[in-house]
């Protein structure tokens, strides 16, 4: 499951993209630009878009910037006809003053329109740098094959834009940006491994939730018994146990959940994560037999061995050679690592 997290510090991109219902058969064989195939009934997700979202469908060029309109709790479709009604407010005007203008943007609202019955495939991309924008996961808390969010850190003019920075504050994180690109690149915390890691623990007692742990920002959280998985990059990186890792993954996704509060929730929705979060109780307190997986394709995340130095004949940690998707979502395959230098003295 890909899910908001951290929203206090990281901005966040909700992307997903629908397929019309004659291509309901054909299963997706590849992620394209982070994105999987969803269905027809998917333009009635409920959506929260703060100000400072910009709204994207890359399909029409059409993008409607940030600060433009107010914050609203909507659906996908409900997106699709606020976005017509602002253009057709002023054609009446323009049809006098410029035919052919008028012209040219009916022509894009009929595009707009024929969203709404799915016949092609379009995106929908939410960018918030505020990180306080929602995409719903009608499957919640399972995963959303149909959803992608991402997480990144806010650039100084988008602090700027939303109040957290003054001015002479950016102007001086940009001069200090600028003599960092005259260093070579620095990534944070550890190196990336030759390898991916996957370790998996089968949980058989409560004194497992006092092992140590450490999640990269590239690491995977997955429990097959409970069909869940979180993204990479939700929560973070952190050190803590797995009973803490437990509990954040808990108050991430019931706590803390926009779509479980107020008119916009289901009973469904709500019944579906209340038991979620009491298998994660159970888990917590030794009643339910299951597995926790890290998945790193970093390979920077540990878990403690209760054993060591003997194997812990309940973890298994294994390495595995990455995917031409995982070493792009890291920025490995454009990395140039040899001959660099021989390059870099040719006058």
């Amino acid at each position: 499951m890909s899910v908001i997290g951290e929203e206090e510090v990281r901005g966040c991109k909700a992307v997903f993209k629908t397929i019309s219902a004659d291509d309901q058969d054909q299963q997706p064989t590849e992620i394209e630009s982070l994105c999987m195939n969803c269905y027809q009934n998917d333009l009635n997700r409920e959506v929260v878009k703060a100000d400072s979202a910009t709204t994207k469908i890359p399909e029409l060029d059409f993008e409607i910037p940030a600060f433009s309109q107010k914050g609203a709790l909507s659906t996908v479709e409900g997106l699709i006809d606020r976005a017509v009604a602002g253009l057709e407010q002023d054609q009446p005007l323009r049809k006098e003053s410029d035919p052919e203008v008028a012209l040219k943007i009916e022509e894009f609202i009929d595009k707009l329109k024929q969203l709404k019955d799915v016949e092609k495939p379009f995106t929908l991309i939410i960018d918030d740098p505020s990180g306080n924008s929602f995409v719903e996961n009608p499957f919640a808390p399972h995963a959303d094959e149909a959803l992608s969010v991402t997480h990144y850190e806010r650039n100084a003019q988008q602090n700027l834009q939303l109040g957290i920075k003054t001015s002479e504050e950016v102007e001086q994180e940009q001069l200090g940006n600028k003599i960092e690109d005259m260093r070579n690149e620095v990534k944070s915390g550890g190196a990336t491994e030759k390898h991916g890691t996957r370790i998996t623990l089968h949980v058989t007692d409560v004194t497992d939730m006092s092992r140590d742990l450490l999640k990269s920002e590239t690491c995977r959280v997955l429990i097959p018994e409970l069909d869940f998985e979180l993204g990479m990059a939700a929560l973070g990186g952190k050190f803590t146990t797995l009973e803490g890792l437990l509990k954040d993954i808990k108050d991430l996704i019931v706590e803390k959940n926009p779509f479980t509060a107020g008119d916009s929730c289901t009973k469904e929705q709500v019944e579906k994560l209340q038991a979620f979060g009491k298998n994660i109780d159970k888990i917590l307190n030794g009643q339910m037999d299951v597995h926790i997986i890290l998945d790193d394709s970093a390979g920077n995340s540990y878990l403690q061995n209760l054993y060591a130095p003997d194997d812990d004949p309940e973890m298994k940690t294994e390495k595995y050679e990455r995917t031409y998707e995982q070493n792009e979502e890291l920025g490995l395959n454009d990395m140039k690592t040899e001959g660099y230098q021989e390059e870099n003295n040719v006058d």
